[in-house]
């Protein structure tokens, strides 16, 4: 077992209040962990402010926080509702363990009752579809702005040690609703994809169901485990399954348009490669019935005709990205070799791989049969 830093007695501390350690008691877990699971340091450092973000987020105490901001708000209602669903592949790798790579960032979907937004509904017109979702961001990105950023500050302000250095902001340049925790580190780091920040994105159009409660962990806990004591936060997450047909839709879409892959996309088509011989995977494709709920939001939510999603629908996803795609692939990849946790399979084994899902899930929906689990 590693050794833990000797000014510490044995049987650890909880999450917060390994959060209030010194910053160079901190980074000797840290590399102790690191050195464990032969990844830099800074992924260490980085998967704990991670998963020490979701605990303030799912804290009783910022939701109460919420419900004092947000008069109309009920707070028994907040109490017992999924406000915050946590999706992308961040769960897929903390909650499921279905990706061995790092996942940086926190994804929540909000629940649009709650923030006062309305729900995407089926129209003709584009322009009504349009006025929904402008009105769908608007609603989040003032919630963002007004309520959840005050509330979580403040968590963060009573949580943390007075004296560390750290930031909140919100991102002006995003396009969806995102806050920027920049959390205490001593330096900042010298990747590319692993700045010392969390970036904590609100989104409300998407669905929040299936999810489940779930918990997550800090890597180092696992490694170090004699240096905390009740590290696990408890979450609701969205359901594997879900995750599956919305990163390949996102897939079906990126081939579609044409366009060159944009930074931090060739993750997308490294999780569904994991997913495609993963049990949850296989039990995603099985499930034909929500990638027509997937594709039947996506249709209302997206408004670009040129992703072509009821095809994915009907037997003609498209998982490859087209040629004139590949170079754009390729340097994103490698840009994001640090966030691997083992060596990475290669783009062309990626691709291959692909190729081949797109068949099974293909002729399964053109048989209209389940695809075997």
């Amino acid at each position: 077992m590693p050794a833990w830093p000797r000014r510490r007695r044995v049987g650890g501390c909880g999450v917060d209040e390994f959060a209030r350690f010194h910053p160079n008691e901190r980074d000797e877990v840290f590399a102790v962990s690191a050195d464990a699971l032969g990844v830099p340091g800074v992924v260490v450092e980085k998967d704990f402010w991670v998963c020490w973000t979701l605990r303030r987020l799912y804290s009783p105490a910022l939701r109460d926080s919420i419900a004092s901001e947000q008069a109309r708000a009920d707070a028994s209602t907040m109490r017992s509702s999924p406000l915050f669903v946590f999706k992308g592949g961040t769960p897929l790798s903390k909650v499921f363990g279905a990706i061995d790579r790092f996942s940086e960032d926190i994804d929540i979907t909000v629940d649009r009752a709650t923030i006062g937004a309305p729900s995407p509904v089926s129209s003709d017109s584009r322009k009504t579809r349009e006025r929904l979702r402008e009105a769908i961001e608007g609603a989040c990105i003032e919630w963002t702005r007004e309520t959840i950023k005050t509330a979580l500050s403040s968590a963060i302000e009573a949580t943390l040690d007075p004296r560390e250095d750290w930031s909140l902001d919100l991102d002006p340049n995003a396009r969806e609703a995102t806050l920027v925790f920049r959390y205490p580190s001593k330096e900042a780091s010298a990747h590319r994809y692993l700045l010392p920040s969390i970036r904590v994105e609100f989104g409300a159009r998407g669905e929040q169901e299936p999810s489940e409660d779930a918990s997550v962990s800090p890597m180092a806990a696992a490694t170090v485990p004699q240096a905390f004591k009740e590290p696990k936060t408890t979450v609701r997450a969205m359901s594997a399954a879900r995750t599956f047909w919305e990163k390949a839709t996102l897939l079906h879409g990126i081939h579609h348009r044409g366009a060159p892959i944009r930074a931090r996309q060739a993750r997308h088509y490294f999780d569904v490669f994991r997913l495609a011989d993963h049990r949850l995977g296989r039990a995603a494709r099985a499930d034909r019935a929500l990638l027509g709920r997937v594709v039947e939001h996506r249709e209302l939510t997206d408004l670009q005709p040129s992703a072509r999603y009821r095809e994915a629908a009907e037997g003609m996803i498209r998982l490859v990205p087209q040629e004139k795609q590949l170079a754009s692939l390729e340097e994103d990849y490698q840009a994001m070799r640090d966030m691997f946790l083992a060596e990475p399979p290669s783009v062309g084994a990626i691709l291959k791989r692909l190729e081949r899902l797109e068949r099974e899930v293909n002729r399964a929906g053109e048989s209209g049969t389940r695809a075997t689990p």
